[in-house]
């Protein structure tokens, strides 16, 4: 039997690879949480993905909204935004949640969190946590009073106390992000699609 023999080409070898594309291409994994009601979103070192998508742009901010369409993520432009960062977190999260406040969202958070941005000057509707009785965060989530969730955590009572409040944001289809960096990321995709069109261009076009 005769076999055709391929040659594997070296890198340098395909065309093209010095052109430089003036692009972001951001790819997002996709979790089935919403198939596991008992899983927690928080992610950890065994979870694996069941997919991804990928957005791309030339602004980061789109690319990002986009790569969140594309994973079923809807980014909101307008509503209220929940705030709760871990103390380390809580000065650092201040950029964001005035960016969030200028472009006309209001600010709900909790405890010292909501203290901490009304001391910067950022105006936070202080409202408690679910071990805190009602009305608490996760009645407004059901409610749909809340658009956007950024919650960080990290002792392990503080993960277990925030777990309803993940689950919650889940199941009503509110975007939340568990990371200062993913709290960065979507409020300049939100910055973007506030004062961009919404474009789409076939890949062979790049």
């Amino acid at each position: 039997m005769l076999r055709k023999l391929w040659r594997v080409k070296k890198l340098k070898e395909f065309k093209n690879l010095d052109k430089k594309l003036d692009i972001f291409a951001i790819k997002e994994a996709v979790f089935p949480f919403n198939k596991f009601p008992e899983v927690d979103t928080i992610l950890g070192p065994e979870m694996k993905s069941t997919g991804e998508a990928m957005g791309i742009d030339s602004d980061f901010g789109m690319a990002f909204a986009k790569s969140q369409m594309s994973a079923g993520n809807d980014l909101p432009t307008e509503g209220s935004a929940f705030i709760s960062v871990k103390d380390e977190d809580k000065e650092k999260v201040c950029e964001y949640a005035k960016n969030l406040f200028d472009i006309g969202f209001k600010i709900f958070g909790t405890g010292r969190t909501a203290d901490t941005l009304n001391k910067y000057g950022i105006e936070c509707i202080k409202i408690n946590k679910v071990n805190q009785g009602s009305p608490h965060i996760v009645e407004y989530l059901d409610d749909k009073k809340i658009s956007l969730v950024i919650n960080t955590t990290s002792e392990k009572k503080s993960i277990e106390d925030s777990w309803s409040l993940r689950r919650a944001a889940l199941n009503n289809k509110i975007p939340y992000f568990t990371t200062l960096a993913g709290a960065k990321a979507c409020t300049q995709a939100i910055n973007s699609l506030k004062k961009n069109s919404l474009k789409i261009k076939r890949i062979q076009e790049l």
